[in-house]
Protein backbone atom coordinates (compact mmCIF):
# COMPACT_ATOMS: atom_id res chain seq x y z
CA UNK A 1 0.00 0.00 0.00
CA UNK A 2 1.08 3.73 -0.80
CA UNK A 3 2.41 5.92 2.37
CA UNK A 4 -0.59 8.42 1.94
CA UNK A 5 -3.24 5.96 2.02
CA UNK A 6 -1.25 4.56 4.87
CA UNK A 7 -1.59 7.11 6.68
CA UNK A 8 -5.00 8.63 5.79
CA UNK A 9 -5.75 5.27 7.48
CA UNK A 10 -4.47 5.54 10.56
CA UNK A 11 -5.55 9.06 10.81
CA UNK A 12 -9.59 7.42 10.33
CA UNK A 13 -8.39 4.03 12.75
CA UNK A 14 -7.54 7.26 15.67
CA UNK A 15 -10.96 9.00 14.76
CA UNK A 16 -12.70 5.84 14.94
CA UNK A 17 -11.31 3.47 16.47
CA UNK A 18 -8.00 4.40 18.97
CA UNK A 19 -7.31 4.78 22.52
CA UNK A 20 -9.23 8.05 22.59
CA UNK A 21 -11.66 7.92 19.67
CA UNK A 22 -14.51 7.68 21.87
CA UNK A 23 -15.82 10.90 22.28
CA UNK A 24 -15.14 11.59 18.30
CA UNK A 25 -18.03 8.57 17.86
CA UNK A 26 -20.07 9.91 20.36
CA UNK A 27 -20.13 13.67 18.87
CA UNK A 28 -20.54 12.73 15.57
CA UNK A 29 -22.64 9.73 13.51
CA UNK A 30 -21.08 7.30 11.16
CA UNK A 31 -23.32 8.52 8.43
CA UNK A 32 -21.76 12.35 8.81
CA UNK A 33 -18.03 11.02 8.88
CA UNK A 34 -17.47 11.46 5.00
CA UNK A 35 -14.21 9.15 4.03
CA UNK A 36 -13.19 8.57 0.31
CA UNK A 37 -12.66 4.92 -0.30
CA UNK A 38 -10.88 3.36 -3.16
CA UNK A 39 -13.62 3.46 -5.55
CA UNK A 40 -15.40 6.54 -4.49
CA UNK A 41 -14.93 9.76 -5.71
CA UNK A 42 -17.03 12.00 -2.90
CA UNK A 43 -18.30 11.05 -0.16
CA UNK A 44 -22.01 9.51 0.92
CA UNK A 45 -24.16 12.70 1.82
CA UNK A 46 -24.37 13.35 5.46
CA UNK A 47 -27.78 11.79 6.74
CA UNK A 48 -28.61 14.82 8.75
CA UNK A 49 -26.82 18.33 8.39
CA UNK A 50 -28.15 19.46 11.64
CA UNK A 51 -25.66 16.98 13.72
CA UNK A 52 -21.71 17.34 13.48
CA UNK A 53 -19.57 16.29 9.89
CA UNK A 54 -16.52 14.91 9.91
CA UNK A 55 -14.61 14.89 6.55
CA UNK A 56 -10.96 13.99 6.33
CA UNK A 57 -9.41 14.82 2.99
CA UNK A 58 -5.68 14.53 1.19
CA UNK A 59 -5.11 18.39 0.30
CA UNK A 60 -1.43 17.62 -1.40
CA UNK A 61 1.79 18.73 -0.75
CA UNK A 62 5.61 18.04 -1.73
CA UNK A 63 8.59 15.75 -2.87
CA UNK A 64 12.50 16.14 -2.86
CA UNK A 65 13.32 14.07 -5.27
CA UNK A 66 17.35 15.22 -4.67
CA UNK A 67 16.45 14.54 -0.60
CA UNK A 68 18.83 11.31 -0.71
CA UNK A 69 19.96 8.53 -2.69
CA UNK A 70 18.34 6.43 -0.70
CA UNK A 71 15.31 8.18 -0.22
CA UNK A 72 12.60 10.31 -1.63
CA UNK A 73 11.47 13.37 1.10
CA UNK A 74 7.55 14.04 1.23
CA UNK A 75 5.35 16.55 3.01
CA UNK A 76 1.70 15.42 2.49
CA UNK A 77 -1.54 17.73 4.04
CA UNK A 78 -4.02 16.06 5.03
CA UNK A 79 -7.32 18.36 5.87
CA UNK A 80 -9.66 17.18 8.37
CA UNK A 81 -12.77 19.50 8.23
CA UNK A 82 -15.52 19.47 11.20
CA UNK A 83 -18.51 21.56 10.84
CA UNK A 84 -20.65 22.01 14.31
CA UNK A 85 -24.70 21.83 14.25
CA UNK A 86 -24.48 25.21 15.99
CA UNK A 87 -22.75 28.70 15.67
CA UNK A 88 -21.52 28.70 19.07
CA UNK A 89 -17.96 28.67 18.90
CA UNK A 90 -17.70 26.77 22.27
CA UNK A 91 -19.29 23.60 20.14
CA UNK A 92 -16.86 23.62 17.17
CA UNK A 93 -14.12 24.17 19.86
CA UNK A 94 -15.07 21.27 21.95
CA UNK A 95 -15.28 19.27 18.29
CA UNK A 96 -11.56 20.23 17.58
CA UNK A 97 -10.32 19.30 20.95
CA UNK A 98 -11.71 15.52 20.80
CA UNK A 99 -10.24 15.38 17.34
CA UNK A 100 -7.09 15.95 18.89
CA UNK A 101 -7.05 14.19 21.64
CA UNK A 102 -8.28 11.40 19.46
CA UNK A 103 -5.11 11.43 16.75
CA UNK A 104 -2.78 12.79 19.61
CA UNK A 105 -3.02 9.25 21.35
CA UNK A 106 -1.90 7.35 18.32
CA UNK A 107 0.61 9.84 17.26
CA UNK A 108 3.65 9.53 16.11
CA UNK A 109 2.60 6.31 14.42
CA UNK A 110 1.38 6.86 11.13
CA UNK A 111 1.90 3.55 9.79
CA UNK A 112 5.04 4.43 8.46
CA UNK A 113 8.33 3.85 10.01
CA UNK A 114 9.80 6.66 8.06
CA UNK A 115 7.79 9.76 9.34
CA UNK A 116 10.26 12.44 10.65
CA UNK A 117 7.98 15.25 11.63
CA UNK A 118 4.31 15.57 12.31
CA UNK A 119 2.56 19.39 12.50
CA UNK A 120 -0.75 20.38 13.34
CA UNK A 121 -2.10 23.81 12.11
CA UNK A 122 -5.54 25.20 12.51
CA UNK A 123 -7.12 26.58 9.22
CA UNK A 124 -9.69 28.87 8.61
CA UNK A 125 -12.92 29.01 11.48
CA UNK A 126 -15.57 30.29 9.53
CA UNK A 127 -19.28 29.63 9.40
CA UNK A 128 -20.14 26.42 7.21
CA UNK A 129 -22.27 28.42 4.40
CA UNK A 130 -18.99 30.32 3.16
CA UNK A 131 -16.95 27.72 3.65
CA UNK A 132 -19.22 25.70 1.35
CA UNK A 133 -20.11 28.36 -0.91
CA UNK A 134 -15.96 28.69 -1.70
CA UNK A 135 -15.70 24.86 -2.23
CA UNK A 136 -14.73 25.22 -5.15
CA UNK A 137 -14.25 21.45 -6.55
CA UNK A 138 -17.92 20.99 -5.53
CA UNK A 139 -17.91 18.31 -3.56
CA UNK A 140 -20.36 19.19 -1.09
CA UNK A 141 -22.75 20.31 -3.67
CA UNK A 142 -25.13 17.85 -2.86
CA UNK A 143 -26.23 18.79 0.64
CA UNK A 144 -26.03 22.85 0.60
CA UNK A 145 -29.12 23.37 0.34
CA UNK A 146 -29.45 21.44 4.04
CA UNK A 147 -26.52 23.40 5.17
CA UNK A 148 -28.49 26.86 4.05
CA UNK A 149 -30.84 25.75 6.42
CA UNK A 150 -29.13 24.78 9.45
CA UNK A 151 -26.68 27.04 11.36
CA UNK A 152 -23.56 26.04 11.54
CA UNK A 153 -20.12 26.95 12.21
CA UNK A 154 -17.26 25.48 10.20
CA UNK A 155 -13.38 24.78 11.08
CA UNK A 156 -10.48 23.52 9.27
CA UNK A 157 -7.29 21.36 11.18
CA UNK A 158 -4.77 20.96 8.97
CA UNK A 159 -1.79 17.47 9.62
CA UNK A 160 1.26 18.23 7.89
CA UNK A 161 3.21 14.92 7.75
CA UNK A 162 6.70 14.73 6.95
CA UNK A 163 7.76 10.95 5.89
CA UNK A 164 10.42 8.99 3.69
CA UNK A 165 9.94 7.21 0.85
CA UNK A 166 12.64 4.33 0.04
CA UNK A 167 13.48 4.54 -3.58
CA UNK A 168 13.44 0.70 -3.70
CA UNK A 169 9.74 0.68 -3.01
CA UNK A 170 9.40 2.81 -6.27
CA UNK A 171 10.32 -0.19 -8.86
CA UNK A 172 7.61 -2.56 -6.49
Amino acid sequence: MDPWTQILDRIWYYLEEGPASAAVTQAIPPANRGKYGPEQIEPAVPTNSTQPVLIVDQTGGDLDLNYSPRYLRAREEFQITLWADTLALSQVNDLRLKVLAALEAGLPNLGLDTVLEIKFHTGQMTLALDKVERDADGRLMQWRWDLRKARQRAVLLELNVTFLIDRTSLST
